[in-house]
């Protein structure tokens, strides 16, 4: 049910859980040890990293130019970088997902993002 953390506006901790019953937000407090703020999230934590998992596999294949993935804490999905980010590629992303099981397209937001260059 933990989703992520991430520190708030008012310098705060902010904890992303799915669900956030009162046992469950009390069982952080006692883990966490201490005060913090509680957002509702649609997806835990390992079901993002598993996802992640996914497209990087997608990266070691060269698929259609999958070039970067990160965990986006505060968006609750999965950032998926790309060259082009056309209405086609992003179905064929989609698709290949599918594929590997991750049919709820709200988990992922595909963009178009440079390359970092090395220099």
């Amino acid at each position: 049910f933990y989703a992520g953390r991430f520190a708030n506006a008012s310098g705060g901790l902010t904890l992303m859980v799915v669900q956030p019953t009162e046992e469950r937000i009390q069982a952080l407090r006692i883990l966490m040890g201490g005060d913090f703020w509680v957002l509702s999230a649609n997806y835990g934590r390992a079901e993002l990293l598993d996802l992640q998992a996914a497209v990087e596999s997608l990266m070691a294949d060269g698929f259609y130019g999958v070039h970067t993935t990160y965990v986006d804490v505060v968006l609750n999905r999965v950032i998926i970088g790309v060259d082009d980010n056309s209405e086609e590629i992003c179905a064929s992303i989609a698709g290949a997902l599918r594929e590997k099981g991750f049919s709820d397209a709200h988990m992922f937001l595909i963009r178009q993002e440079e390359r970092a260059q090395l220099n």
